[in-house]
């Protein structure tokens, strides 16, 4: 209240001294009245306003478009309607594109269209004052792309290439001016990929795709070149495998995660290019499989995962970089990459080391790769490893190998599977040795095994690993050469894999007085396929 005096009062509406009488807005028309009442040091005040009420007005911009308030008439730019409902229905005003090819992408609030009209009811806005809203327009991908939009986000998803004929895909920046943040799995649908012509993929300026989806160019051969945007954060399992991408692939510093075969079998990609500024943090399973004309590969330093199998048959990988934070290297990360000859490790990693290219845990304790491109026929592991991981000596197949002899160090405790797959070098377990995975000797072209005397917990008679007290028959070594083996009566338990791979290895005996506790149909069906006897 503004007093004579020029002073100024607020009261809240609910103040006891307060009154109001009129203010009505149900009908339309001038003269009406509101009256204010007052009680001031015990002196009652009433003041009177006089305001006129009008229907609120909805104006519709239609910007390059037209809209035809009648079948046959002129189309108009603007519009600007009085209404006397709370909730107007706009799909009554929906406008006709002016340009070909444009499709009416929806009402917004302002006219940089970024605030998109909310709706209250299916296609209704609240119309009790003065609304202004401006249509948009976006180019019409419907012949190009299926999507979908998920209106609680404001995000749109590609999710199927239906344009058979084009050459250069463009990933737009907005379908119905809602952002494009993702591309779906199966974008390029498999059983469709070599009808596509597409030779380039690259994306919109103000693209904002964070992800592309798992199977999204697997095998579209016709693909040999691709630019990724920067933003995009994950790229997913097999998006790319099989693609015929050539050259060398800029990864953007955005991209977090490449999953499991994103590029496996992208047989003509030279290399992949990572700024300095990578925050890219994991590498799945595969990730990089087969990708036979890369020569070089150069971790970010912020890569903290790898997958196993990542470079599997890259047969023309010759340098490999881990950089400062790798702390888990999957297992067989170069099998079949026969020519690698060059493992470098960051100094700065914490977690892994190189020496003359094998790979070792940084504080010198695990054997994590031997480097099969290494001449010398006798290989010692150095003293302090206690553990030789799981594929460490793994060869692949068909590589040719110095390697005769593994010189294993006393303190050595334990080793994990498929540790010597494919290699006949020779050793001798250690005094120290008290534990084996299952498959510890899966693979193994050995053809007997030697113990130290000394082992406290293993045993072997024959060349054939026990264990100490002959109760447990661990392996028998696949070059194990006679064609009987006479399984001891001690032996009670036989440890899963103990007999794979022995070929030679015609009968198994085992006598009437066996204490064997596992059942014959097991033995044949799950260890061998040896006959029992």
């Amino acid at each position: 209240m503004t007093y004579s005096d020029g002073s100024v009062r607020t009261y809240p509406l609910i103040h006891p001294s307060v009154t109001l009488t009129g203010g009505g807005t149900e009908e339309t028309g001038e003269g009406f009245e509101l009256k204010v009442g007052w009680t001031e040091e015990g002196v009652t005040l009433e003041s009177t306003l006089t305001y006129s009420v009008r229907p609120a007005v909805l104006t519709l911009r239609f910007g390059e478009g037209t809209w035809r308030p009648e079948e046959g008439s002129e189309g108009v730019d603007s519009y600007a309607a009085e209404i006397t409902d709370s909730l107007t229905d706009l799909s009554v005003y929906e406008p006709t594109p002016s340009g070909e090819g444009k499709i009416f992408a929806g009402w917004f609030y302002d006219t940089a269209l970024t605030e998109r009209v909310i709706y209250r009811i299916e296609g209704h806005i609240f119309t009790r004052t003065d609304v202004t809203v401006y249509a948009g327009y976006d180019v019409d991908y419907t012949g190009t792309f299926n999507y979908e939009i998920d209106h609680e986000t404001g995000e749109a998803t590609l999710t199927s290439y239906v344009d058979f004929d084009t050459t250069e895909l463009v990933v737009p920046a907005t379908v119905e001016l809602y952002p494009v943040t993702a591309i779906g799995d199966e974008f390029c649908p498999e059983y469709f990929s070599i009808f596509f012509s597409v030779k380039s993929l690259r994306f919109a300026e103000g693209s904002r795709v964070e992800s592309i989806g798992e199977k999204a160019f697997l095998n579209v051969g016709s693909l040999t070149s691709v630019d990724l945007p920067e933003g995009l954060s994950v790229i997913g399992k097999s998006a790319f495998s099989g693609a015929g991408i050539r050259g060398e692939v800029r990864i953007p510093a955005s991209v977090r995660r490449i999953e499991s075969r994103a590029f496996a079998q992208c047989t003509f990609i030279t290399g992949f290019v990572f700024p300095a500024d990578s925050r890219a943090l994991y590498f799945g399973d595969e990730a990089f499989s087969y990708c036979v004309a890369m020569t070089r590969f150069a971790m970010p330093d912020g890569l903290t995962e790898c997958g196993k199998d990542i470079f599997t048959y890259c047969s023309d990988l010759s340098e490999i970089y881990i950089g400062d934070s790798l702390r888990t290297l999957g297992v067989r990360p170069f099998y079949g990459s026969d020519k690698l000859c060059a493992i470098n490790v960051s100094p700065a990693n914490q977690y892994y080391t190189a020496i003359d290219g094998c790979i070792y845990s940084k504080d010198m304790s695990q054997l994590v790769l031997y480097n099969h491109k290494l001449t010398d026929a006798v290989y010692t592991v150095p003293d302090g490893v206690k553990t030789i991981c799981e594929s460490a000596f793994d060869l692949s197949d068909g590589l040719s190998t110095s390697l005769k002899e593994i010189v294993l160090p006393e303190g050595l405790i334990r080793i994990y599977d498929n540790a010597f797959r494919n290699c006949a070098a020779t050793f001798v377990l250690p005094s120290s040795l008290t534990s084996l995975s299952g498959y510890a000797f899966f693979g193994w072209k050995g053809r007997s095994f030697s113990l130290s005397s000394e082992n406290a917990d293993f045993a072997v008679r024959d060349g054939v690993l026990y264990s100490k007290d002959l109760k447990t028959l661990v392996c028998v070594p696949e070059g194990y050469e006679r064609t009987e083996y006479v399984l001891p009566d001690s032996v009670e338990t036989v440890r899963t894999g103990a007999l794979i791979g022995c070929s030679a290895t015609e009968f198994i005996r085992i006598g009437r007085d066996s204490n064997l506790t596992v059942s014959y149909t097991h033995l044949r069906a799950h260890e061998t396929r040896s006959n029992l006897v």
